[in-house]
């Protein structure tokens, strides 16, 4: 349990009047007679809450949004010096309905529970077409647009920075006004099917080379077919740069 202690002088003591005698704080504390009962103000219970959130999300606080925290009402606890204590659930999640216990002490000494209930907006800036993106073509910057969304609205693999996208080759199609994930755009491929290329074999200190003939298209990285011009044998080739692939032994 992460917990926040957030000290807060008592400005004035609320007296409970209606000819109550005694009070019993929660959790079966003991009674208290009216006249040493103050209020803790549901404002700063809400206060607590917040600085709590903000200390403790998972994310930077200028993405997560507070949009309304339900105190029950005030809390009326003994006389003396209060401490709130916050603190959540194991677990706890930080986006949308979230409880949270808030602990009131006084004078160093627990005196009682207040649950409350937060909702949590976590927004995130994500990489959206602003128009049709049709598969086979090159991305560039004029094609894409950053937009700020709540996190829920966000799908997996969403791509974060424009710079991930400019020059990336669309692979499925993309409506206008969707985000771009990563399965929806690739590294265009260097080499195409029939390219002439250097086949380089290395194992050790041995380093041969051999003019091969491409069997398909690939991006740095993939590994496609090459025919060795000379022999005629199709290998297995990991593509280097537009005019090199690499056999290793």
């Amino acid at each position: 349990m992460r917990t926040r202690s957030i000290a807060i002088l008592a400005l004035a003591s609320t007296l409970l009047t209606g000819g109550a005698d005694a009070w019993s704080g929660a959790g079966g504390q003991a009674a208290v007679s009216s006249e040493g009962v103050q209020e803790v103000p549901e404002r700063d219970i809400r206060e607590a809450v917040a600085a709590f959130i903000r200390d403790n999300a998972p994310w930077p606080s200028e993405q997560v949004e507070v949009e309304d925290i339900y105190v029950p009402g005030p809390a009326y606890v003994p006389r003396g010096r209060v401490t709130l204590h916050v603190s959540a659930p194991k677990g706890g999640r930080f986006v949308g309905r979230s409880n949270f216990a808030v602990g009131v002490s006084v004078d160093r000494r627990p005196v009682r529970t207040v649950w409350v209930a937060a909702e949590i907006t976590v927004w995130s800036e994500v990489i959206v077409a602003l128009r049709t993106l049709y598969k086979g073509e090159i991305l560039d910057a004029a094609g894409v647009a950053v937009d700020r969304r709540r996190m829920k609205d966000v799908p997996r693999g969403a791509v974060l920075r424009v710079d991930d996208v400019v020059g990336k080759r669309v692979s499925r199609l993309v409506p206008a006004g969707s985000a771009v994930t990563s399965t929806a755009v690739e590294v265009p491929p260097v080499i195409r099917k029939g390219d002439w290329v250097t086949i380089l074999a290395e194992g050790g200190s041995v380093r041969v080379s051999a003019p091969g003939e491409a069997r398909e298209e690939g991006a740095p990285g993939e590994t496609i077919r090459v025919a060795n011009r000379a022999s005629k044998r199709t290998v297995q080739a990991k593509v280097v740069d537009s005019k090199t692939v690499r056999v290793e032994w």
